[in-house]
């Protein structure tokens, strides 16, 4: 019995001091590798800088929409991307706590959530409001965070929303439940792109595709066409690709470059709005 006294007694001792040096730790680590303190307490700082255009400028750009890149993760990139005259915000959508996030990871679990500090889709949403249309890219498909997620849009429809995902199972929720929104299904490798060709209950799901640039060829392009879906590409930071996949006939190209969000927002496109291409 004594020893267990004087056990509980030396645990009640060691357990305050472990979670003292563990605090210490954490505290040193996020201030010594800032980076890595950004991937668990806000899901990652968003990447948006300003670089000339170095090739010449095609005579139209007028059918093609600006998207900044994960800008909508951070409030003062997204504002940023609004000044340059991004047509399109995107948000990564993430489930902290019970609470909707904007980050591009999810925290680690339990000392990640503790001090997450990315903003919530509300705050981002609000602030977009310069915007017609915001992107959500959905990084997670649980029950509880689709829920809340069809929650939100339905009581705020002061924007046009694309949802992207990985996942038709996703899509096929949203086009119940959110059937406002345009769905784009994520493509990320050439595997993925041969599922969605061999799969005709998809081609027919979806509104368009987002697909990693890489990817897309003339073939492949061709073939999106000949399907009636929107083509998405990212992340594009040079006008020599931005000018070739205009050839493409893409409808839009996520950017983390200020220059093409400008180029892009510049151009007269008279009435012609993503909802509008969706008709064609």
């Amino acid at each position: 019995m004594k020893l267990f006294v004087s056990g509980l007694k030396i645990a009640t001792i060691i357990a305050p001091v472990i979670i003292i040096l563990a605090s210490i730790m954490a505290i040193v680590t996020f201030v010594t590798f800032d980076h890595y303190a950004a991937e668990y307490t806000s899901g990652g700082k968003p990447i948006q800088f300003y670089r000339d255009l170095d090739a010449e400028l095609l005579d139209d750009y007028g059918g093609l929409f600006g998207i900044a890149h994960n800008s909508g993760n951070l409030v003062a990139i997204e504002k940023e991307a609004i000044e340059a005259g991004a047509d399109v915000i995107e948000v990564d959508v993430i489930l902290v706590g019970k609470e909707l996030r904007a980050a591009h990871r999810s925290p680690v679990p339990f000392l990640g959530s503790l001090l997450f500090r990315g903003p919530t889709l509300t705050e981002i949403w609000d602030a977009a409001s310069e915007v017609d249309t915001i992107k959500l890219d959905l990084k997670d498909s649980s029950p509880k965070f689709l829920e809340m997620l069809f929650d939100f849009l339905n009581k705020r429809k002061d924007h046009d929303v694309i949802i992207s995902s990985r996942d038709p199972q996703v899509l096929k929720l949203v086009m119940e439940r959110a059937p406002q929104a345009i769905r784009l299904l994520s493509i990320s490798s050439a595997r993925r792109f041969e599922e969605l060709q061999k799969d005709e209950a998809l081609q027919m799901l979806i509104n368009g595709v987002t697909i990693k640039h890489q990817i897309l060829n003339e073939e492949r392009a061709t073939w999106l066409h000949e399907k009636g879906v929107l083509v998405f590409v990212w992340t594009v930071n040079d006008l020599h690709r931005v000018n070739a996949l205009v050839k493409y006939g893409v409808s839009g190209i996520a950017t983390d470059n200020l220059a093409i969000m400008e180029l892009l927002g510049e151009q007269d496109r008279g009435q012609v709005t993503l909802r509008s291409l969706l008709s064609r």
